[in-house]
């Protein structure tokens, strides 16, 4: 009767979880996170969606609000990881009512578990 499955983690690192370098792990299909800052006209906004990685610093989101390129976004994966982003670039048509945008991370991402 003990419920003790879905504590354990035997498959590896946490989708979103910092190594010790400060690498963040992110599956290649993506990790949900909360993406929060300001919208083009000075709003604050916060979602949770979809990232994924596309390679060692950048990485690719949906979200609802327009944004101006060059803001910095905070994303955060976990309680325990929080990462700054600037918005590299923003696409030009929406895809299902939300505006694509890439992100450049200071940090380190990998698609591989166990591996910076």
């Amino acid at each position: 009767m003990a419920d003790d499955h879905a504590s354990g983690s035997a498959a590896g690192p946490q989708a979103g979880s910092r190594s010790a370098d400060g690498t963040i792990y992110i599956p290649p299909d993506g990790v949900e996170v909360i993406v929060r800052g300001l919208t083009a006209t000075r709003m604050p906004f916060l979602e949770k969606e979809l990232l994924i990685p596309l390679d060692a610093q950048m990485a690719t989101v949906l979200v609802r609000p327009l944004l101006d390129p060059g803001t910095v976004l905070k994303v955060i994966f976990s309680e325990e990881v929080l990462e700054e982003a600037k918005i590299w670039s923003i696409s030009q048509a929406r895809q299902a009512s939300k505006w694509r945008i890439w992100l450049r991370f200071n940090c380190k991402l990998t698609t591989t578990p166990g591996k910076p």
